[in-house]
């Protein structure tokens, strides 16, 4: 184990030459990275930053995104990845909510946090990094913190350590085999722990990382086809556009990980049928990235199932009693793993109520056969997971609730082929502009919320159905939903 290692000296040492990423026309060897690392480290410790502070990445997905969270490893500060297509409303949120000093944000930015100093990432400076690695070194902290979505709005971030990281690495390979002559399409956005451990498993064994022109499905269709990766991860929805485009999969692509999302039946067949190799996984943040994987296959059918526990894994079903439950039997899953969170920064209480004697409580719904395979029923209860994002009913509902003439309003999650899951909000009103209701509350919500989590749908009724506690009665309003027509066209969501 690279234990108290700087990783990417390692892969310097070890293999200089080997290219480790291709980022569009520019390409760096290991060599190259490393060096580049040292200067950055150098011009960072020169602005003030310090071993062991929290430090936001807010750049885009490119090659210099990478460079920075290495040199900020190399100098011992923990990164947190924000996505720069935030609003600023929500960046702000969450810069304070961290309590950091600086930021880390391109030129070009037009947002400023007063109170942080911002700095921006000069790659032209020369002056070599002359001090002892700090990458890796076991301290108090941890390595990231990634923000994930909860089922209220407050944001939660999850400080992930080196070890778990490492870990989670090592637990793949050993089912998929990685080795240095993979390539892996970083498809996900790195401000996710999907996108960022991609960034991890090309690193750790030695392959090349391969940037798409941006991580919109167009850019990521295109990447498949251009640059020809051994390995990808997507999430269902870019899987089922990927087989409707007709595109056959290259001869060097040997593993397609589908994640982030309830990936349909039709869509697993439909990719099946078309020859790609299908990996379903299974994980979060909090593990890491995925703690579960699974083959599925035309021929022996259980393509709605999850995966069985990689290596160094256990995974249980909890009763209703917070005991293991018989196998067959549906229950909370539970999970135990090296590669599990060290704690929701800021969040005792949450951490002791999900982390409990090494084990990881995920809120997550599903059964364990009698072979061992998981198949997951529901995704933490009300969260939505659209496109492989995560969004909170919760906040759409508060946020909406601000208008003036909203009475009452509920938001969820639709099944869909192509998203995995559509938003939808429900709403009632102390007026009849159904048609300028929709539109105010859609730019309403546009000048706080990213674009993904807008709903796709807004639907005006004159009541809101509920059940016998008083609270929205979700199967009444399902069906309300489905009839809708609006749910029976093709309407592209704004990526």
């Amino acid at each position: 184990m690279l234990t108290n290692t700087d990783w990417l000296e390692y892969r310097n040492v070890h293999s200089p030459d080997k290219e480790a990423i291709v980022d569009k026309s520019i390409s760096y060897s290991y060599e190259d990275l490393h060096n580049r690392v040292n200067y950055l480290s150098a011009y960072f410790l020169q602005n003030g930053v310090q071993s062991g502070e929290i430090v936001p990445v807010i750049l885009h997905h490119h090659s210099q995104f990478i460079i920075t969270v290495f040199a900020l490893w190399r100098i011992g500060a923990i990164v947190a990845p924000l996505s720069p297509k935030f609003p600023e409303t929500e960046l702000k949120k969450l810069v304070l909510f961290l309590d950091c000093r600086v930021y880390i944000s391109e030129e070009t930015s037009e947002f400023d946090f007063v109170n942080h100093k911002k700095i921006t990432p000069d790659l032209t400076y020369k002056k070599s990094f002359s001090g002892n690695s700090l990458w890796n070194i076991n301290k108090p902290g941890g390595a990231i913190i990634i923000f994930t979505s909860g089922t209220t709005s407050i944001p939660k971030g999850v400080l992930i350590s080196f070890d778990s990281l490492y870990n989670s690495f090592t637990a793949i390979s050993k089912f998929d085999n990685y080795g240095s002559h993979d390539t892996f399409l970083a498809s996900l956005p790195f401000n996710h722990i999907g996108g960022f451990s991609i960034i991890i498993r090309s690193l750790l064994c030695g392959g090349t990382l391969l940037l798409p022109q941006n991580t919109s499905h167009g850019g990521i269709l295109e990447g498949i086809l251009k640059l020809n990766p051994t390995l990808i991860s997507l999430v269902p929805t870019v899987l089922n556009r990927l087989v409707k485009s007709g595109i056959k999969p290259n001869p060097k692509l040997r593993s397609v990980y589908v994640g982030g999302a309830s990936s349909s039946e039709s869509t697993i067949k439909g990719a099946l049928k078309a020859g790609y190799p299908i990996i379903k996984v299974y994980g979060s943040t909090e593990t890491s990235a995925m703690v579960c994987a699974y083959r599925p296959s035309l021929i022996t059918g259980n393509i709605n199932a999850s995966g069985y526990a990689l290596p160094g894994n256990s995974i249980y079903i909890s009763d209703q009693y917070n005991k293991p439950a018989p196998k067959g039997m549906e229950g909370e899953i539970v999970i135990e793993s090296p590669a599990l969170f060290t704690e929701y920064f800021k969040n005792l209480e949450e951490t002791q109520e999900k982390k409990k004697n090494k084990n990881y409580y995920t809120g997550d719904i599903g059964v364990i056969d009698s072979n061992g395979l998981l198949t997951v029923f529901m995704r933490r209860t009300d969260l939505i997971i659209s496109g492989g994002e995560n969004i909170s009913p919760i906040e759409l509902e508060k946020e909406i609730a601000k208008l003036n003439f909203i009475k009452e309003v509920y938001v969820l999650g639709v099944d869909d082929d192509d998203w995995g899951q559509v938003v939808v909000a429900v709403f009632t009103t102390n007026n009849n502009n159904i048609p300028e209701n929709e539109n105010v509350i859609r730019q309403h919500l546009l000048k706080s919320l990213p674009s993904f989590k807008i709903p796709k749908f807004f639907i005006q009724l004159k009541h809101i159905p509920k059940n016998e506690m008083g609270k929205p009665n979700r199967n009444k309003l399902l069906k309300i939903i489905l009839q809708d027509v609006r749910l029976n066209t093709s309407q592209d969501r704004e990526e």
